[in-house]
């Protein structure tokens, strides 16, 4: 796998992991002054899910699945953007459960999407688990 994915792949990760602990902090009555953060590194997650889509496209994955990866970021953004309008409230704990399912499945289609680069692109003689090449 080229080393932009990886990258990519890991940045993706780490963004969606502080999205995790921030949105939980919010659940939990927490960190309230921090929505601007979540929403600026939620932002900042999508374009890392699309960097890597379009690098997984490039490198050979298949279409579809760089598409859908595409779509699920674009969807968790409009979802995040639009949730404190949709079921104001007490009820308003399903649309956050929604929001983070989503983030869930937009996060396992960019790995999904990662794993499925063709081997003929990633490097030769070596998995990504080796590690770099020796000198």
């Amino acid at each position: 796998m080229s080393r932009a994915i990886v990258v990519s792949r890991a940045v993706t990760g780490l963004l969606f992991l502080s999205q995790l602990v921030l949105g939980i902090a919010f659940w939990t009555g927490h960190a309230q002054s921090l929505v601007q953060l979540h929403m600026t590194l939620g932002g900042l997650f999508v374009l890392s899910l699309w960097a890597l889509a379009a690098l997984c496209a490039r490198a050979g994955a298949p279409r579809a699945a760089a598409l859908l990866t595409t779509f699920m970021g674009a969807i968790v953004t409009w979802f995040g953007l639009v949730q404190m309008q949709i079921v104001p409230g007490a009820n308003h704990w399903m649309i956050r459960l929604v929001h983070l399912l989503l983030g869930l499945v937009a996060m396992a289609s960019g790995g999904s999407l990662a794993s499925q680069v063709p081997r003929s692109s990633r490097t030769p003689g070596r998995t990504v688990a080796e590690g770099p090449a020796r000198a």
